[in-house]
């Protein structure tokens, strides 16, 4: 349960992190960077990068082209 997240553009996805259980990180080595799961997406006609932080479930992977619209995840 979380509040819909949609991409702003279209483009494609350089970076989808899905948020591990705290009990995984601690015996992890790797350090959470506190944004919970998060999606970066490259918008290809304007040459930015979006980031959508603190998602709570990621339904996109790395190298999928999404369009402008579309679901990517739940925050919250």
């Amino acid at each position: 349960m979380g509040t819909p997240i949609y991409a702003s553009m279209a483009g494609v996805v350089k970076r989808s992190n899905k948020v591990k259980p705290l009990k995984s990180m601690r015996k992890s080595k790797k350090q959470n960077s506190g944004f919970g799961g998060l999606v970066v997406i490259n918008y290809d006609n304007v040459g930015l990068n979006g980031a959508y932080a603190h998602l709570s479930d990621v339904y996109v992977k790395v190298g999928e082209e999404v369009k402008a619209g579309q679901l990517i995840g739940l925050a919250g």
